[in-house]
């Protein structure tokens, strides 16, 4: 673009720093600076100085190219002179050398301007968008991840409820009651991972939830999938107990194993009894989950000590704890403890 004259940068060959306009140049935060046709430097103002290191005798001429990646350079000239010579604004990215050393990304946009047709000024203003690419790079990782996530997530959920409906469908067909039982139990504790996974899958692992929430809901998922009604679930759940995800998740498997095995095993046909799933905050950094029934006990109960407290024993050793077994008087019922560390309050994912 031509001008018939130019009123405020001044005329071909200035210096430009004693300029009217140089005040105003030197109050932009953008990195500004005023070159002639060949790129020799005439001005750069305080924010660009202050960003280099560079003071404006150090910056002209080719000074201030000194500044630019050497990698860059070629580029960034062989841009400018195209730009210069089509008579259109031009936009550069480069590495420029920070007055600590660090080499930032910056973008730069500029333009010619004439004087009597010949190319008066060069001049450009540049941006540090060095944090910007990081965040938006840190943004599209977090989506394709999250994208991951999903995928990895409906794959699970569809291969579990197969599985599922595999050992269910040959439960139906077994004419052993022994395998049938035990091939059906295999497709609730299935289910039951995928429904707390399903929970827990988009929070990070060193992600903290609520754990109350996740036990009442382990509990009455067992109940659900038993389908009975001959015994009665009682939650006590303190509040405000919140673990990482990596922790919640085994915990919250335990609860229904253990409730599972109580509704199957831990009452007489003729009998309505009570599964009582207490959660309680001990001091001193730890906390107790309980699962405890009133039913006939643990020395006629098989199932609880069998695959039932094996698994919950290993889900245990998972949740950084331990299964503790107390069998009270024959007829008294069963309750089984697990201890765990209680961290800090923190915010919960």
């Amino acid at each position: 673009m031509q001008v018939s004259q130019m009123t405020d940068l001044g005329q071909p060959g200035v210096a430009g720093a004693d300029m009217p306009w140089a005040k105003a140049a030197h109050a932009l935060p953008a990195l500004l600076r005023c070159t002639d046709q060949d790129g020799q430097c005439r001005f750069v103002n305080r924010a660009w100085q202050d960003f280099t290191g560079l003071r404006q005798d150090q910056a002209r001429g080719r000074g201030w190219e000194s500044a630019l990646h050497p990698e860059d350079l070629p580029a960034c000239r062989a841009t400018l002179h195209q730009a210069v010579a089509a008579s259109r604004p031009f936009r550069l990215q480069y590495r420029l050398r920070r007055a600590d050393g660090a080499w930032r990304g910056v973008v730069e946009e500029g333009r010619a301007w004439f004087h009597a047709g010949q190319v008066a000024h060069v001049v450009a203003q540049g941006l540090d968008v060095t944090d910007i690419h990081a965040l938006v790079e840190r943004e599209r990782m977090v989506d394709e991840r999250d994208s991951l996530i999903r995928e990895l997530q409906h794959r699970v959920r569809n291969n579990a409820q197969a599985t599922s409906s595999m050992l269910s469908l040959q439960a139906g067909r077994s004419r052993d009651p022994v395998v049938a039982t035990a091939l059906r139990g295999a497709a609730a504790r299935v289910l039951l991972a995928t429904q707390v996974q399903d929970r827990m899958f988009q929070m990070a692992s060193s992600a903290t939830v609520e754990l109350g929430p996740e036990v009442i809901a382990a509990a009455q998922a067992a109940c659900d999938v038993a389908g009975q009604d001959r015994a009665r679930l009682h939650c006590v759940i303190a509040s405000g107990i919140a673990v990482p995800v990596r922790q919640a998740a085994p915990l919250a498997l335990i609860v229904n194993e253990l409730t599972t095995n109580a509704l199957h095993h831990a009452f007489a046909p003729d009998s309505v009894g009570q599964v009582r799933v207490t959660l309680r905050r001990l001091g001193a950094g730890e906390a107790e989950l309980e699962v405890a029934d009133d039913g006939v006990g643990l020395p006629q109960t098989p199932g609880i000590g069998g695959l039932g407290l094996h698994l919950a024993a290993r889900l245990a050793s998972q949740a950084g704890s331990s299964l503790v077994v107390e069998a009270p008087p024959e007829g008294a019922g069963t309750r089984l403890r697990l201890r765990f560390p209680d961290p800090p309050a923190a915010a919960v994912g």
